[in-house]
């Protein structure tokens, strides 16, 4: 059995509280709300012009998708003006032809494509 003097229980006490005061200084409360200067909470001109840019976004999205509409209705009018749509099969609103092809094997699908 090891016996303790008292310089030694002392010196042990010390770098107790030494220790725990040091991990004690790594115990900090998290902060739960971050506090933002009140120019930065509130953006109200800022936000109009966001949404704004959105609204001009998806009018410029929807005039792209009636025009590409359009262009392709064009194309495949063309198509079938000039007698090149045997075997094709058009959809109702004339924006896309398709065509199925079979083949034998393999070989014959890759010699096509």
């Amino acid at each position: 059995m090891m016996m303790m003097t008292a310089s030694s229980l002392a010196l042990r006490r010390s770098m107790n509280r030494q220790s725990m005061r040091q991990f004690s200084s790594l115990l900090m409360p998290l902060q739960t709300k971050l506090e933002l200067p009140a120019e930065i909470q509130s953006t109200p001109i800022s936000d109009k012009y966001f949404a704004d840019l959105e609204a001009s976004y998806v009018q410029f999205n929807q005039n792209c998708q009636a025009e590409l509409s359009e262009m392709n209705q064009n194309i495949v009018a063309n198509i079938m003006d000039r007698g090149g749509h045997d075997g094709w099969e058009t959809a109702e609103n004339l924006d896309y032809m398709k065509k199925s092809f079979e083949f034998r094997n393999f070989e014959e699908a890759n010699a096509f494509i």
